[in-house]
């Protein structure tokens, strides 16, 4: 397959940036953080570097996602699409206000309503005639678990005193777990929704399987290792809680993370750029996370969901266009040609008094008939 030419944009400038501020910020610093005592010179000088990338991971998003909108609105491809990126638009803008000036604690329960608004509104964009059958499949799936965690704390903002929701032995408990499965679940479809096509041609490829065993590997012996900071970690990286003792579906987890691995190397290398596009939005979707504690946590999963559903209307035509196929008709063998230009000839005959037929073969052994 051809590969379209590559060029850097804000959106990969995001994508680097915003895994800086996983790794810093959400990781590096909490879990450096000493117990007791004040902390270290390098560790607060890592926390304001922490602090800087978090708050440019915020700024280059909004910018990202409002010049989208922008740019959506001008070339005026329908009133689904216009409403779907004005309603991301309102809901970046929600997201933006906490990054400059500090919000009362209600307005998290509104940036949580135009939150699941906008996912909703891209989802109903994403179906279309010309639409990429995977995409739309895949999409609400990978959606699914940010509207049932942003549905359940709007329920629990609604129906339950303040920290009741979320308290041990709480319906917030139960409803995590769902949560949980929801994604791995996610996880697991994504190579039949969202892998390059050919689908055949796209599991032979060596890099991605490498990529896939690992991470798998990587996981297994940290996880055997050092289950506790692995939790930790995954924790403060993503808002999924792991048990204290090692889960008992920890080898569907590495199963989870491992095929997702596979499907973003596979996106990302493919030589289509909507498809690369694909990947780039579920990578922004697994480093938003699951558990929304910061603007930019709203932001990257929906800027995921945009770039996703944008390449849906492309990806198809691309992948289809690289194809190869093959223009020339089989050989057809001399008696099989002989027989049937004299059929023609014969019924020619019925209606004229004279036809006559002549086949000559050139040097390069094309054959060619001519009935008079």
């Amino acid at each position: 397959m051809a590969r379209a030419p590559r060029r850097i944009t804000a959106v990969h400038v995001l994508l680097v940036v915003a895994l800086l501020e996983l790794a810093i910020n959400r990781c590096a610093v909490p879990m450096l953080r000493p117990m007791l005592g004040e902390p270290p010179a390098w560790h607060t000088a890592l926390d304001y570097v922490g602090l800087f990338v978090m708050y440019f991971t915020g700024v280059l998003a909004v910018m990202v996602i409002v010049a989208r909108c922008i740019a959506a609105v001008d070339h005026n491809r329908g009133l689904r699409d216009m409403v779907a990126h004005v309603a991301l638009g309102v809901a970046t803008l929600v997201a933006a206000v906490p990054l400059v000036v500090t919000m009362p604690p209600w307005t998290s329960f509104l940036l949580e309503i135009v939150f699941a608004l906008a996912v909703i509104a891209m989802l109903v964009n994403v179906f279309g005639r010309e639409r990429d059958l995977g995409v739309q499949v895949g999409l609400p799936l990978v959606a699914l678990p940010l509207l049932y965690h942003t549905g359940m704390m709007i329920v629990g903002k609604l129906m339950w005193p303040e920290g009741a929701f979320e308290a041990p032995g709480g319906p917030g408990v139960t409803g995590h777990k769902i949560g949980v499965v929801l994604l791995q679940l996610a996880a697991l479809a994504t190579p039949y929704c969202f892998a390059p096509r050919p689908f055949a041609r796209s599991v032979t490829r060596p890099i991605p399987i490498v990529i896939a065993m690992a991470v798998a590997a990587v996981g297994a012996v940290v996880a055997r290792l050092w289950y506790a900071t692995l939790a930790t970690a995954t924790n403060f990286a993503i808002g999924i809680q792991l048990s204290a003792d090692a889960d008992r579906k920890l080898a569907l987890y590495l199963l989870a993370i491992a095929t997702l691995a596979w499907t973003l190397s596979a996106c990302l290398l493919a030589g289509s750029a909507a498809r690369r596009l694909v990947g780039t939005g579920i990578a922004f979707l697994v480093l938003g996370g699951y558990e929304f504690h910061w603007p930019h946590h709203y932001l990257l999963p929906l800027l995921g969901i945009a770039l996703i559903a944008e390449a849906s209307r492309e990806v198809r035509e691309e992948e289809v266009a690289a194809m190869p196929f093959i223009a020339e008709a089989p050989p057809i063998a001399d008696p099989t040609w002989s027989a049937f230009v004299g059929a023609v000839a014969q019924g020619l005959r019925r209606r004229l008094s004279e036809v006559h037929s002549l086949t000559t073969r050139a040097e390069n052994g094309i054959t060619s008939s001519v009935i008079i």
